[in-house]
This record gives structure tokens, C-alpha cells and sequence, in this order.
């Protein structure tokens, strides 16, 4: 057990070899035509993970990735497969490690607490000395003091290493009802105007559910999006009765 928290603690940066297995896993990942297709964009990553289990770096891009792409749904997996893993590993840093990184953003004090408290055991723990160095460098969790007490001592270990932005990228607004209503404007086929706003509204509704799964964003942000998502239907709807008329179909 010992030497495997030497060989965890030990690790600054993936392999080239690995390097090269993201980069292809971010093709694949890229290629896929679904916006929604959470698990496809992270089934490369996964495959790469599944490949080199005992890998922190395989493991945490593997978690990067849904995180990146998934909502509500996919998060509580990632969380409860991390939970099994760490079962199956009783003792093993990495895996207690594994299991807390996927509470960052979802149950971020508990990650904190978890993080703080696996660095005092385990104080030549790189990868954790970096994930609460991130954390705290966040807007909502932001500490100067520990963010930079932390960077640190990970750079102290791993000098040169890199740091992740979290929180994860969030798309922009869809542009799709805007775009509707200026085809309708110009004349364009009300049926595919139609087809526009339903698949705007898809895509706010995705961004939005990305919004509400993390505790990254604050009760005011999400209430905003709320606003926004509900004004986007209002002008979603009436496009659609735009488009009615303009069929000579009645519409409620």
C-alpha cells in the first residue's frame, strides 16, 4: 500500500504515449455529430481509462471528460462508479482520490474537506495538492491563500507541472431562435423556421441542465438562466405562431 501511494504521489505528467492516446480519444470525441451525446464524446476517454486502469492521469481524463460534456445524470454515475472503484480499493490513495475529484463541482466543500484532509496523510500527493490548488482558484470556492499554498507545494513536487481551469467550459447560448426569427423575416420555408426553434430550445435546455448540475455557478446565476431559458420560449412560441398563420394553421 505504501509503495503504491510513492507511485500515485510520484506522477507529474501523462507518458507521451499516453499523451498521444488523448489526443487521438479528443478526435474521436470531436467527430461526434450529437450535442447531446454525452457518453459518445466520453466513450474515447473511457476506452483509454479502461486501457491503463491504474493510471491517474487515464482516470482523470477519463472524469475531465464527462464532465466536460454530461449533465444532472451523467455526474451521479461518474460519482457512484468512482464510489465502487474506491470500495473495490480499500486503503488505496488513488482511488480515495478518484472518488473525491468527482465531488469537485457537484459537492465542492466535501471535496475540499475530503482533499485537505488525503494531503495531510499523504503529503507528497501531487495530483491532490494540484486539484485543491484549482479548486480554490475557482470563483465561488476562491481562497488566494490556500490556492497559492497549494500550488506550491504541487510545483514543489512536480516543478514545470500544469494546472486544469475549472470549472469546465460552458457553451454559449444557441443563436437558433434568433436565427428562426430572422429566416422568418426573410422569407424562409415556416416549417423549417419551426424546426429551428424546437432545436434552439434543445439546446438552451442542455446548457441549462449543464448550469444546474455544478456548484460552480451560483443561486443567482442559475436563476438568471432560468430567465433566460423562459424568455427564449416565450419568443420561441411566438415564432411558432408566425409560422402558423403563415400556413393558415390554427395554433393555440
Amino acid at each position: 500500500m505504501a509503495a503504491l501511494a510513492l507511485r500515485v504521489s510520484a506522477a507529474c505528467h501523462p507518458s507521451a504515449e499516453l499523451e498521444a492516446e488523448f489526443e487521438n480519444a479528443g478526435q474521436l470525441a470531436g467527430a461526434v455529430a450529437n450535442p447531446f451525446g454525452a457518453l459518445e464524446r466520453a466513450a474515447p476517454f473511457r476506452a483509454v481509462r479502461d486501457r491503463h486502469p491504474d493510471d491517474i492521469f487515464a482516470q482523470e481524463r477519463y472524469q475531465d471528460a464527462v464532465n466536460e460534456y454530461g449533465i444532472e445524470g451523467h455526474l451521479r454515475l461518474l460519482n457512484k462508479e468512482y464510489l465502487e472503484l474506491e470500495f473495490r480499493h480499500p486503503g488505496e490513495p488513488m482511488y480515495h482520490y478518484l472518488y473525491l475529484r468527482t465531488l469537485a463541482g457537484r459537492q465542492t466543500p466535501s471535496a475540499i474537506a475530503g482533499l485537505s484532509d488525503l494531503v495531510a496523510a499523504h503529503r507528497d500527493f501531487a495530483a491532490a495538492h494540484r486539484t485543491l490548488a484549482e479548486v480554490y482558484s475557482t470563483e465561488l470556492f476562491r481562497d488566494q491563500a490556500q490556492e497559492k499554498m497549494e500550488r506550491e507545494r504541487y510545483l514543489h513536487l512536480c516543478p514545470g507541472g500544469k494546472f486544469t481551469r475549472w470549472p469546465p467550459a460552458i457553451p454559449e447560448p444557441s443563436r437558433l431562435i434568433a436565427q428562426a426569427e430572422a429566416s422568418l423575416r426573410a422569407g424562409a420555408d415556416p416549417k423549417q423556421v419551426i424546426a429551428m426553434t424546437i432545436q434552439g430550445l434543445k439546446e438552451l435546455e442542455w446548457r441549462s441542465q449543464r448550469i444546474r448540475a455544478f456548484d460552480w455557478f451560483s443561486l443567482e446565476a442559475k436563476r438568471q438562466d432560468a430567465r433566460d431559458v423562459r424568455d427564449a420560449y416565450r419568443q420561441a412560441r411566438d415564432i411558432q405562431m408566425r409560422c402558423y398563420r403563415e400556413m393558415g394553421v390554427e395554433s393555440n
